[in-house]
């Protein structure tokens, strides 16, 4: 098989060299201080759908890469490591590890980003992989380990941490595709191998004991706009 997207414009303008308005992929990365091409990879793979023409603009990549990867992806994550060094020095206990709902939810994005993919529908799979991304946010706003651990409610607090981690051992093998370094850093801090087949993932990955010391704890993307992303402009 062949997969060819559309035709990529730029800010809605047909790009050429006339016009002056050609965009390279290294001009960007270099233009935002990258150093991977992560998140051009992500952006590109979802903005332009087979079939249906995509367009690149600064401004569009940037809060969209921001918002999937960093804000709601990158920083669950983090939080939630950190809130398990902080409450309960990185460790999984027994207690913690319990089936949750959320699972069921993770199991069904795998099956639904499997059959994108089998139609080469890339950009609708990457949709698939930031509502479940969304729906574990919501669940941690909901469950508010912070709130339990307050209350000293410190087993129902991490039963939340685990649960949380279980789901984004699978988001990390979902996301390889688009991000591999991305997910290869996620997958290093959850202990996780991100060399799993979709039809080998499962939902039994954080095991007992010692998972992470806060040295270990790192973002796995910095928001573009960032002190840290844009240190030699600043």
């Amino acid at each position: 098989h062949i997969l060819a997207h559309g035709w990529i414009t730029i800010d809605e303008t047909k790009m050429s060299k006339s016009l002056g308005n050609v965009v390279s992929p290294t001009s960007v990365l270099n233009a935002f201080d990258m150093k991977t091409p992560d998140a051009l990879r992500y952006y590109m793979a979802t903005s332009a759908p087979v079939g249906k023409d995509g367009n690149y603009s600064d401004n569009d990549f940037k809060e969209k890469v921001n918002a999937h990867l960093a804000n709601s992806m990158g920083n669950l994550l983090n939080r939630t490591l950190s809130m398990l060094v902080k409450y309960f020095d990185g460790n999984i206990k027994p207690e913690f590890i319990e089936q949750n709902p959320l699972f069921d939810e993770a199991i069904k994005t795998i099956k639904e980003v499997e059959h994108h993919f089998d139609y080469f529908e890339v950009a609708e799979a990457s949709l698939k992989i930031v509502e479940l991304v969304d729906k574990t946010n919501k669940f941690v706003t909901d469950s508010a380990p912070w709130a339990l651990a307050k209350e000293e409610k410190m087993t129902e607090c991490g039963k939340v941490l685990y649960t949380v981690l279980e789901v984004m051992c699978a988001v990390a093998s979902l996301i390889y595709p688009y991000c591999p370094n991305i997910a290869s850093k996620m997958a290093k801090q959850l202990k996780y191998d991100i060399n799993t087949k979709y039809d080998d993932i499962k939902l039994n990955n954080i095991k007992e004991g010692k998972l992470i010391s806060k040295e270990e704890i790192e973002p796995v993307f910095l928001r573009l706009d960032s002190e840290l992303a844009d240190k030699s402009k600043k």
